[in-house]
């Protein structure tokens, strides 16, 4: 059966009601964030928290953090899910202030992606984390704001960055990069695309350009089922299937070309057995990073999955990132509490970081930082369950094929994410968008234009205005920037400056 991870934090305490820095029509000077639980000392960078009314009735809630050497452009940042928050991207990923491990502690990020940009974050659809609707107000549950699709939540998205525009014009004036993961493979095109078109109310900014990473692309990935060919690649390539059952699947699956199709399991004879075979044998993976070594038992939202069967299922695990949920709320986990002894996820990230989150965003203090009523209901829900979500979108890549004509395009992906992995982006990315040309084949890319190796990148032309970029991000999981956040910075920073450094042999 379909895992949903979903939760409702609940803290009832008195609310002054005269505060205006809880209305969505409150400016920008009372949203400034002074401090934050967690950290001591002055932040590191300018940052807003606040609810600006998007659509009539509902409150969606925002992050801002200045960037250090402004005025810079904005990164307009999108989780995913559906339901997924971008508390996540701004306090583990990519934010100026992040979560180092287990313990409920604020630390510098050295790599913050506010050393290239504004850096703002909109937990949308609401009641997605702390955005709500009336008449239920900020205890509302998940289904407090009714039904949700693909294209009410563009509108909404759409709406939340006008008014954030609104009220901060200073920051909207240099325009702003779409981005987001997972999910937002769908999130990003869909707004970017309401926000292009619309010539008879344009947006009070410039769209400069869109970014997503391990993305969703219905209908090549995400809310179908998935051809077995690049699971096994995946698997064999990754060093969890041996060349026995390698040969025994390519003899019993009509080679790469069978393995191709979506009936190859029950078109060709053996080759279910031999995939179920190879299956077992491969064990178990942490759906986000084949290499995470954290401490997952009794840990229901890291657990560890079947890499072939499940990975074929409609709407399988890829789209699921662990929720953020409260100390409190957790099953208890063995000792030692956050990893097995010097264990790191994938890539080097420390272990722990969610049950952080979790336990800082359950605070009464963190809700008086960030600006939000204290009654709030802090509402997550990855994969779209918990409240009432629709995949409507059947081709975004009808969308980005016009979108690459209009504004850079990247697209990147982690090439140790099991669930979402590379071989499958880099088919949908080089087969699926139309009026783009290769101008540079697959190469290395690095962080330092010599031997620190970035990843892999193939670059496109476009027969428009725009661009497109396909890259990979070598030992990350799923969630890039917090797995290689050194890797993330620089992909940004070189793909905004169209020029990503070569390898020097």
């Amino acid at each position: 059966p379909l895992l949903v991870l979903c939760f409702l934090i609940s803290v009832l305490v008195v609310v002054d009601a005269s505060r205006s820095s809880f209305s969505s029509s409150a400016s920008a000077s009372t949203d400034v964030v002074t401090s934050l639980p967690g950290f001591t000392g002055p932040l590191p960078t300018r940052m807003w928290s606040g609810l600006v009314e998007s659509l009539p009735g509902m409150h969606s809630h925002y992050i801002l953090a200045e960037c250090t050497a402004p005025p810079c452009a904005t990164i307009a940042w999108f989780q995913g899910g559906p339901g997924a928050s971008s508390m996540y991207g701004m306090f583990v990923e990519f934010g100026p202030l992040v979560f180092k491990g287990s313990d409920v502690k604020l630390n510098v990020n050295p790599y913050s992606w506010t050393h290239l940009a504004n850096t703002l974050v909109i937990d949308s659809p609401p009641p997605v984390g702390f955005s709500y609707c009336d008449p239920a107000g900020p205890s509302g549950n998940g289904t407090s704001c009714g039904p949700w699709d693909d294209a009410s939540t563009a509108s909404v998205n759409d709406a939340a960055l006008r008014a954030w525009a609104k009220r901060h014009p200073q920051h909207a004036a240099n325009g702003l990069i779409i981005a987001g993961e997972s999910y937002a493979g769908v999130y990003v095109p869909t707004l970017v695309k309401r926000l292009v078109e619309n010539v008879h109310d344009p947006p009070p900014f410039k769209v400069l350009g869109a970014a997503v990473g391990d993305p969703c692309a219905p209908p090549a990935v995400c809310g179908v089922g998935n051809a077995p060919l690049f699971h096994v690649l995946f698997a064999h390539g990754h060093g969890q299937m041996s060349y026995k059952n390698f040969e025994a699947i390519m003899n019993a699956c009509g080679g790469l070309s069978g393995l191709a199709r979506l009936d190859a399991p029950s078109r060709f004879d053996g080759c279910g057995d031999a995939l179920k075979r190879a299956d077992v044998d491969a064990g178990k993976v942490y759906p986000y990073a084949e290499y995470d070594d954290c401490n997952h038992a009794g840990d229901p939202f890291r657990r560890r999955r079947s890499l072939l069967s499940e990975a074929s299922e409609p709407r399988q695990w890829f789209l699921r990132r662990p929720s953020i949920v409260p100390l409190e709320e957790q099953p208890p986990p063995p000792p030692p509490f956050h990893a097995y002894p010097g264990g790191v996820a994938s890539g080097g990230a420390p272990c722990g970081s969610l049950r952080a989150l979790g336990a800082w965003l359950a605070e009464a203090e963190t809700k008086t930082a960030l600006n939000v009523p204290a009654t709030s209901n802090f509402f997550e829900c990855d994969n779209g369950g918990g409240f009432n979500y629709t995949l409507s979108e059947k081709n975004v890549l009808a969308i980005w094929s016009d979108l690459v004509q209009r504004m850079p395009v990247l697209v990147y992906n982690g090439d140790t994410d099991p669930g979402l992995n590379f071989y499958v982006t880099q088919n949908w990315t080089s087969k699926g968008i139309a009026g783009i040309v290769e101008r540079e084949a697959w190469r290395p890319w690095t962080v330092d234009g010599n031997h620190r190796l970035g990843g892999f990148v193939t670059r496109y032309a476009s027969e428009g205005a725009g661009r497109f970029d396909f890259a990979t991000i070598h030992g990350s999981g799923h969630m890039v920037p917090a797995f290689k956040p050194v890797q993330a910075l620089a992909l940004f920073e070189q793909w905004m400056s169209n020029a990503f450094k070569r390898y020097a042999p």
